[in-house]
């Protein structure tokens, strides 16, 4: 029952990898300002920050996204960089569209270049060429959802590869199993993750769980085992 860290903080989170964001109000300013800390209570990351982001949660558990991303006041505009976990500035702070560099998962963070978004690692590099109009996070599984248009989705990979070029109208991407269903028009299909057809898109739906797949055609359902 003794304590650990004091009771010095205005907000608290809870730990997850080993840190946890806490915070401190000021006076005549409103929010918090927000740092990080181990489980000694050390300050890892100061409370210097609008904002901090450092961990995802995915299947049933809370991930290292890589590096955390932390939002702070500018001289003319909010500015965005990003820390390792030892509290060491790996990629320096940016003024300017804060939505426009966004946290990590799963090692990579989704940037907006020049009209267009991409990926960058974590050492800053941008290793997927910022050329789509609108991008996922790598969040769930090695593969994200991309497009270049309100209807032109496809799938890429974490290395840079198109999987799934932009033809399609809608993707979804199956989270464990790596499958995507994909709609043309008005009816569904489904490519693994190797980009290779598995169902043409004659369906007016699909279910997918677990290697197998409910079709839909007309009112009638069917069961087909993948």
């Amino acid at each position: 029952n003794n304590v650990v860290i004091p009771f010095i903080y205005d907000v608290a989170l809870s730990f997850e990898n080993g840190l946890a964001i806490v915070g401190h109000s000021r006076k005549g300013e409103q929010g918090f300002w927000h740092g990080m800390i181990d489980t000694t209570g050390k300050e890892v990351i100061p409370t210097e920050f609008l904002e901090i982001e450092h961990a995802y949660y995915s299947n049933g558990q809370y991930r290292d996204a890589g590096l955390i991303r932390a939002l702070k006041r500018g001289t003319l505009k909010n500015a965005t960089g990003y820390y390792n976990y030892a509290g060491e500035l790996v990629i320096p702070f940016v003024e300017g569209a804060n939505e426009d560099f966004r946290a990590f998962y799963n090692g990579l963070a989704a940037v907006k270049q020049k009209g267009g978004w991409g990926y960058m690692n974590n050492t800053g590099e941008m290793v997927i060429p910022a050329t789509y109009a609108w991008v996922a996070d790598f969040s769930h599984s090695d593969f994200a959802k991309v497009g270049r248009g309100v209807k032109n989705h496809g799938v890429v990979r974490r290395d840079g590869v198109e999987v799934l070029p932009t033809n399609f109208v809608n993707v979804e991407i199956s989270t464990t199993d790596g499958i995507f269903l994909v709609q043309e028009k008005k009816l569904w299909g489904a490519y693994n993750c190797l980009g290779e057809e598995i169902l043409p898109c004659l369906y007016k739906n699909i279910i997918y769980n677990e290697g197998r797949f409910c079709l839909q055609e007309g009112k009638l359902w069917s069961i087909w085992g993948y």
